[in-house]
């Protein structure tokens, strides 16, 4: 019934994420709902008073609405899509570039050599006292002891192999899945 159709469409406007440059979708949808609720009530008051030219009139505006309103949406969801292209060619494809212009990379090898990075180790040293011997309790216990009691020399030459860590960051297959994905 039109009445359904109207109460799902408002459900489904009010589970739209609120993000700023989805707005124009937004307010298209907002706007959709009005006018086919305003169309609706029509529609049943012209049912209601047997005035079957006026039902024909405006079963042929609801049906001009929602063409016109299809076309606005997908007008509205390219041009975010566009949008979202364009701040990420911006800023992804850029960062390196600019690194590289703003900061000699032989700078930040030894990033992590600065003392207020020390902790920054800890879960691998953690891990480490564990594949050891240790249990995970008495592992967690000398390093929180250690870092505790200012004892804490971290281990930092350690061989990342995770997906995603510093010795293994999938730069590649990352590029290669935002291409895909912006495709």
């Amino acid at each position: 019934s039109l009445s359904e159709i109207t109460a799902t469409s408002k459900r489904n406007f009010e589970d739209l994420p609120i993000i700023e440059e989805m707005n124009n979708h937004r307010n298209l949808v907002n706007t959709a709902i009005i006018t086919a609720e305003d169309l609706h009530g029509r529609l049943l008051a012209a049912l209601r008073n047997s005035e079957y030219d006026v039902v024909q009139s405006i079963t042929s505006a609801l049906l001009l609405n929602k063409e016109t309103e299809i076309a606005a949406f997908e007008n509205s969801l390219t041009i975010f899509k566009n949008n979202k292209k364009s701040i990420f060619t911006e800023t992804w494809y850029q960062f390196p570039e600019n690194l590289v212009k703003d900061k000699n990379l032989d700078d930040w090898k030894n990033i992590l050599d600065d003392n207020k990075y020390k902790y920054v180790f800890s879960v691998e040293n953690l891990n480490e006292l564990v594949n050891s011997g240790y249990s995970f309790r008495d592992a967690y216990l000398k390093i929180s002891d250690d870092i505790k009691n200012d004892n804490y020399i971290p281990k930092k030459d350690f061989n990342h192999s995770l997906k995603g860590s510093i010795g293994n960051l999938c730069l590649k297959e990352i590029e290669l899945k935002m291409k895909k994905a912006l495709d």
